[in-house]
């Protein structure tokens, strides 16, 4: 749940494909000192799910010029729009305010130097320097106040910055105890922030730091479980974040079961593809540390099917959120053949982006007799079988549903 970065470069990381981030974080709390990120072939760096970087005070790390493609194998001679030196997902935040990080970016392109999807609360990037798509990054919808320590002040200042002072003050107390290894100290402010001041920003981030306090001191879990979850809360981010860190515990008592159909039941009531993204991440993280403490032969295996699937998982993140300004999707149902068919056919269907879809089999009298497909799916030609052994004589309809859409096949059952 921790990471601790002093003086790295991170560089020129490709694969050859426009997903590739210089360094993420998923649900980590790390602290980044003189860390270099740049000319990363995507984003500089992207924090996902419960993740709080801290980067004040005077931490002097620096983003910049990340978001290129290479052109006959030289890589500067192209660049990619709408990159974010930063990006912050979800419930992620970073404590930047005063830490004299330099995020830029001067090759001429429309990227952003940090967004922020879906998040509630503002960030306080005063006492650093900014250089780039300033005015494009920072909205109303994506809020960001920051002063330009190269121009002075510029139209984002820190004016009517709502920190929840005393909360947020005390949350910073509690990082630098961590920093000093003073856990002790640090997980009573925790406790402290998320008792009296439950609806606060520095409340949200707070039980992955309860989390790790716990683990260092190696504390009762199933204590501070419940501690976490008796806690009446109106915050959306605190809610869903002491429940993964709950899960988290689950995990470390070796409850591995429940931990993993909690994580599963998140991801079936995720809202939208990319919040069921970040469930599954969780969840193939539960189920590698399943593996690795049932097997610990198989390890490795484990371990390199995690990172198989953690790296997937991303690129659907990231093409899920290009999606999000793409075209509409379109679909349809292409064949079904053979038709009439003995007891099996096969159904072939495309669609033009990614998406939840169902592909589903009803009779005549609109009962349902079959499910085929259920999930998510990526962009491109399909095909899905129907056999149909146990399945009388008749006629009936395939039906591919898509976003509200739906496109139907009449097909016939022949014994």
């Amino acid at each position: 749940t921790t990471a601790t970065m002093y003086g790295d470069i991170i560089e020129w990381n490709s694969t050859g494909e426009t997903d590739d981030a210089g360094i993420g974080f998923l649900n980590t709390s790390p602290f980044l000192q003189g860390v270099w990120v740049r000319n990363n072939m995507d984003i500089g760096m992207e924090c996902l799910g419960s993740s709080a970087v801290d980067m004040d005070p005077e931490m002097e790390n620096a983003f910049k010029n990340n978001g290129w493609t290479e052109v006959d194998g030289d890589p500067l001679l192209d660049r990619i729009a709408d990159v974010d030196e930063i990006w912050l997902y979800k419930n992620a935040d970073v404590m930047i305010d005063e830490g004299n990080n330099d995020i830029y970016d001067d090759l001429g392109v429309d990227d952003h130097l940090m967004t922020r999807n879906d998040n509630l609360f503002q960030i306080d990037g005063t006492e650093n320097y900014w250089k780039g798509a300033l005015d494009d990054a920072f909205t109303p919808e994506n809020p960001v106040l920051v002063t330009r320590a190269d121009e002075g002040a510029g139209p984002y200042t820190t004016a009517g910055f709502d920190c929840d002072e005393e909360a947020y003050n005390l949350f910073i107390r509690a990082l630098d105890n961590m920093k000093d290894e003073d856990f002790e100290d640090a997980l009573d402010i925790l406790c402290e922030i998320v008792t009296e001041f439950p609806d606060s920003r520095a409340a949200a981030n707070t039980p992955m730091q309860i989390l790790r306090c716990v683990r260092e001191l190696d504390l009762d879990r199933e204590r501070f479980r419940d501690f976490l979850l008796d806690i009446e809360v109106n915050n959306e981010i605190l809610n869903s974040n002491r429940h993964l860190v709950a899960n988290l515990f689950l995990l470390d008592l070796g409850e591995y079961e429940p931990a993993i159909e909690n994580f599963t039941d998140v991801r079936d009531d995720a809202e939208n593809q990319q919040d069921r993204i970040i469930a599954e991440m969780n969840l193939a993280y539960a189920e590698f540390i399943r593996s690795a403490r049932e097997d610990h032969d198989g390890i490795n295996s484990a371990g390199m099917s995690f990172d198989a699937k953690l790296k997937k998982l991303l690129n659907r993140l990231h093409s899920d959120s290009l999606s999000l300004v793409s075209s509409p999707l379109t679909f349809e149902l292409c064949t079904v053949y053979p038709n009439p068919f003995n007891s099996t056919t096969t159904i072939r269907y495309k669609l033009t982006s990614a998406a939840d879809i169902s592909v589903n089999v009803f009779d005549m009298a609109g009962r349902q007799i079959a499910i085929l497909h259920q999930g998510y799916i990526e962009a491109g030609e399909h095909t899905v079988s129907w056999i149909a052994d146990d399945v009388p004589s008749g006629v009936y309809m395939v039906r591919l549903e898509a976003e509200g859409k739906v496109d139907v096949r009449k097909v016939v059952l022949m014994r």
